[in-house]
Order: C-alpha cells, then structure tokens, then sequence
C-alpha cells in the first residue's frame, strides 16, 4: 500500500474498528454467530468494486478512506462496510440455488445492512431512506424483467445488479412490515436466522436457498398466505399508481373512496421511449440477447391501511383489501361533533397570535413552534399569503383533517390523493411519521 494510504488506514480504523465490530454483536444477537474463525479486512488501490468478498476476507477499495478533515460520511462508508460484513451471512453462508433466486440473496444482504443501520442513525433515517428507496424502484421499474429473471442475465450488463439490489432490498422491506403486522413476529430477521443456523448445521445442502423455500417459510411463519405477494413483486415485473378520490357524505355519515390502479396506463406509455445515453448499451444488449420486459400483472392485490384524522384529531385505521382495478368502499365516520375541528383551529390561531390568555394550551397543536412571520416585510420576502376567504369556510366545514394512504407502508407504489393543499399542510404539520411529511412535500413541491 502506497505511503499516502497508510495515513488515511489510520483514519478510517475507528469506521472499520467501530462499525464492523458493532455490527457484528448486532448481526450475532438477530440473525446467528459468524460463521468463520475469523474476519480480515484489507484496503487495496485501484479496486473496481467498493469491495470483494472470500471467506472470511473482504477487499476493499482504498475510495472508502477519508483523511482526518472530512467528517466520516455515515451515508456511503459505513454503510459499504457492513454490506461486505452482511455478504458473509447471505453470500457466503448462504447462496443462491438457482440464478432465479440471486435476489434473494442481495435482497437478504440489504436487508441486514438496513436493519443495523437503523441502530446506528435511528428509525427516522431508516424509513426516510426506505420511501427514497421505494420512490426510484417505482421509477426505474418500467420496462425491466422481473426479479426472479434478474439473475440469468446479470452477465449481460452488470449494472443491473444495483438495480436489483435495490428492488430486492425495498420488496423483503414491505414483506417485513406485512409479517410483523399479521404475526407479531420478528418478521424477516427470523426467517433470515432459521437459515442461517440451519446453514452451519454441516449439511452442504442446506447452504443454498431458493425462492420458493424462502416463501414457504415466511408464509410459515406469518400464518398468512404470500402467493400473491411472490407473484405480483418478485415473478412480474412494475409498480402500481394509485389514483385515489374521496367524498364525505353527511347523510350516511360515511367517507366515500375509490381507489383506482393505472399501472397498465403507466407500462403503455413507456412504451416508446428516446434513445438515452445511459440506457442505450444495455438496450443493445438485451434486444441481442432476446431479454424482454416482464409483464406487469394485471392488478396488484393486497391488503392497504388506511388512515383517517378526523375533525377531534384522533386517527382512525381502517384495512381495505385490494382486489380489482377499482376498488370502492364505504369508511364509517366516528367522531360525532365536526365542531371540534373549528373549535381547535380556532384555539391554534388564538395561540400563534399570543391572544389565548394561557387558555386551553394543552390543547394547542400547531403554530407554536419555531418563527411566526407575520410582519409585512417578512411576508413579502417570503411571499407568503394567506388563505382566502373560501379556503376558510371550506376549512371550517371539512369532516377531517387528511387521509393517509398506505400508513404502515406496506406497497412500492405512488399515490394520487385528491385532498385540497390545507389538508397536506395538515397533514405535514401534524403526523410524526418521516414518510408521511415526505410524501407531502413531494406532493407540494
């Protein structure tokens, strides 16, 4: 190693020293002891790939190490380590039997890496860099094979294994949060370690893991049936669009929904595409190569929860299940009194103005945290406006304060809610969740 490497080995030794030891405790306490004797690291120069896997043995990139002035980059360097440590677990221990079932093995890998991250940075990072994961998978997804066709054509062009890497990691994320919501279980951290204990039992057999004995021990496990789930996000191809609308009706006191899927709109029209740089060598070599797009199915089917913040501001879930291309139904509404609604707008407003007299602060959710620009120069540096009158009286009118799709986030999808802009100002002022106050500003921005 070069004289200005040894410099910058000892600067990352706390990365490989602290994280690769911690998750290692963590990796040993979920899933199942290291399997080898023991674990060696080595930073070499010129290396193609951030890192290189052997029993035992990762070679890594000298690009990983930073000097002693740059702050250690937790998005790109961690997490590179512990992929190299998690591809010991599902990549040396475990492999795959087929070259259909090479998702498995890096959407276990991710999936690993995700779940230690998630300690090291907190579950905010951790589900904020999920939506971000699920937003490009349904953005690059159009067009591609399935999963399960991933791995016979990864010699074609092995660009293709990030993005498959990145559609495996997203799917054993949805099906996680599908296990632990039906069963109460660890979910796929469970799954994970049955395999691998089983793997270090000395039986070679056991060492390698297909697709369909994956699914018949998750659906084992989470007492719940998967076929549609396998189908739909593993042996086809594309994400679904939601199109949703709703209408309060007052005389049955219910909210009206219509959930609508146009993913076969969304497959049509990409159809014709333009010549793209980054695309058009792999483009070339599929067409070569006769590896077609996978066909989407015909409609996604699952459960979704449903989230409904009424005028009291108490959310109430519904489960709707998802069988057709339009799917209505009725949710009953529970709060009696829509005054409530007006009544705490009206007490917020009262406290961002100072005028409440220490009145009923307990109650007060909104406007009071951070500056409340109300001069005229502030407005008119910011540009900002207030609502109009109709805004208002349709405010105080509304039977609710948002709808939340998908709360427990459980889809790779884009949602179209027809919900007026209060409603998401709402909805991003109030509700805690990181993907919830994502999903706004993507919808506002």
């Amino acid at each position: 190693m070069h004289a200005t490497s040894k410099g910058q080995l000892e600067n990352c030794r706390y990365v490989v020293d602290a994280n690769a030891k911690q998750a290692v405790d963590f990796f040993t306490n979920t899933f199942t002891a290291f399997t080898g004797d023991s674990y060696k690291v080595c930073f070499v120069d010129d290396l193609p790939c951030d890192y290189s896997m052997t029993a035992g043995f990762s070679i890594c990139s000298t690009r990983l190490l930073f000097p002693a002035d740059v702050l250690d980059p937790l998005d790109t360097v961690p997490r590179t380590i512990v992929d190299a440590l998690a591809a010991q677990y599902a990549g040396i221990a475990l492999v795959a039997r087929e070259p259909a079932d090479a998702w498995l093995i890096t959407g276990m890998r991710s999936f690993m890496t995700d779940t230690f991250m998630r300690t090291l940075t907190g579950n905010n990072e951790y589900r904020f860099r999920q939506k971000q994961c699920a937003d490009r998978v349904h953005e690059l997804d159009v067009n591609r094979p399935s999963l399960s066709a991933f791995g016979s054509i990864l010699h074609l062009d092995p660009s293709e294994m990030e993005f498959m890497t990145l559609k495996a990691g997203v799917v054993l994320f949805i099906l996680d949060r599908r296990l632990t919501k039906s069963s109460g279980s660890a979910g796929i951290s469970r799954v994970i370690s049955r395999f691998l204990t089983t793997s270090k039992g000395g039986d070679a057999d056991a060492t390698f893991i297909s697709t369909s004995t994956f699914h018949q021990r998750c659906q084992k496990m989470g007492h719940l049936p998967l076929d549609s789930f396998f189908e739909q996000w593993v042996y086809c191809a594309g994400c679904p669009t939601f199109q949703v609308t709703q209408r309060f009706n007052k005389k049955r006191m219910v909210v009206e929904m219509l959930i609508r899927q146009v993913q076969s709109e969304r497959q049509e029209l990409a159809q014709p595409q333009n010549l793209d740089p980054e695309r058009f060598l792999r483009d070339i070599k599929e067409e070569d190569a006769e590896v077609y797009a996978g066909l989407p199915p015909t409609v996604f089917v699952g459960p979704m929860t449903i989230r409904i913040h009424e005028a009291d501001g108490t959310p109430y879930e519904h489960i709707v299940d998802i069988k057709e291309t339009n799917t209505r139904f009725e949710v009953p509404y529970n709060t009696k009194y829509k005054r409530l609604g007006r009544s705490k707008r009206q007490k917020e407003r009262l406290a961002a103005t100072g005028t409440n007299n220490n009145e009923g602060q307990d109650e007060v959710l909104l406007y009071c945290l951070g500056d409340v620009l109300q001069a005229e120069d502030e407005v008119a540096d910011w540009r900002l406006t207030d609502w109009s009158k109709e805004d208002e009286d349709r405010m105080n009118g509304e039977s609710y304060e948002w709808i939340r799709m998908d709360a427990d986030f459980e889809w790779i999808c884009k949602l179209n809610i027809n919900m007026p802009a209060y409603m998401f100002v709402s909805q991003l002022q109030q509700d805690r969740d990181v993907v919830a106050q994502v999903e706004v500003c993507l919808r506002i921005a």
